[in-house]
Parts: C-alpha cells; structure tokens; sequence
C-alpha cells in the first residue's frame, strides 16, 4: 500500500493517502489554513484560506461551510485552473474531506448545498483583490449582484491572527449547533 506522511502541528502523523478520522485535529485544520495564503499569495495583502474560510461560515451559518477547505490544510490550496488536470490529487483531496467531516460529524452533502456561499466570497475576493486587471472574475457574470463588495470585510488577518479567529469561529458556531440540537 502506498503512503504519504506528513507531521501536524499538534504533533500527529498522518497519512494523506489513507486518512483516519483520529488523525484529523481541530488544530492542524487551523493551522494550515492559517498559514496558507488564498490565490496562492497572489494579493495585494495576506489573505488566508482560513479568512475565506470564515467568510463562507458567515453567510452559511455552520461548521461544513467554515471546514469546506479542510482539506487544504493538509494538502495546498491548489490554483482553480490547474487543479482541473490533477484527478488523482482532486480525489485525494475528497477522501480527505470525507475524514475531516466524520471527524467532526459534520453533514458531508452541505459542500454542495453550500457552494453557493464559496462562489459568492471567491467573487467578491476576485472582484476586490484584482478588480478589472487580468483575467476576467470567473466566479460571476455579473459583479454588480455580489452580496460582499465593501473591501472593508477583508481583514487581512496574520497567521496567528487568523489561527485563533478560525478556532473561536469554530467553537462559537459548535455552540449554536448544539443549542439548535437541544
């Protein structure tokens, strides 16, 4: 069998090939996000996945839409266009959010469902780091409809920043998810 190990900031081993729900940690999913940039670093400020992250959870309201970029923690935030001719990675990639989302018994149909949230803030991100310089926004058709165009929303958190922001965000909205399971 094939492996692919990695160490976690909390100290774990984990194999990105065959994941197990015990080696996903909160921690690790904070960490990577935290300290990755989003557009491959391509912004005129540090961005992380771990804001974009937390921008999704705001307008979904839940735990699946601050996690749908778990996986990137482990692997890369991968460019849209390229990541299109790498099936295995993209696979990969799935099998590993399958595991984040049992881990953490989250609803695993949501990444769809909440994809409309993902588009709207990677339209506004576009629309705000880039405006009309390159290539066209990809991710609407027409930007006057974007919910999030005030760039005062883009904080451009530090890693350490956005590692402690993406934990509370998380705790606080396990707290209401709880509530509602009341």
């Amino acid at each position: 069998m094939k492996t692919a190990l990695i160490n976690t900031y909390s100290g774990k081993v984990i194999d990105l090939l065959n994941p197990r729900v015990d080696d996903i940690a909160l921690e690790d999913i904070a960490r990577g996000v935290a300290y990755k940039s989003h557009y491959i670093g391509q912004t005129p400020f540090y961005f992380s996945i771990a804001e974009h992250s937390m921008l999704v959870s705001m307008l979904t309201g839940d735990i699946e839409g601050l996690m749908h970029d778990g996986s990137e923690a482990y692997l890369s935030d991968i460019a849209k266009p390229l990541k299109a001719f790498l099936p295995e990675y993209k696979k990969t990639e799935k099998r590993l959010m399958e595991v984040i989302f049992e881990r953490f018994d989250l609803d695993f149909s949501k990444l769809e469902s909440d994809k409309w949230a993902d588009i709207e803030i990677l339209g506004s991100e576009f629309e705000i780091f880039f405006g009309d310089t390159g290539i066209k926004n990809p991710f609407t058709e027409d930007k006057e409809k974007l919910i999030l165009r005030d760039p005062s929303i883009f904080t451009g958190y530090s890693p350490d920043e956005a590692y402690n922001e993406f934990i509370k965000r998380y705790h606080i909205l396990k707290s209401l998810k709880n509530k509602k399971n009341e």
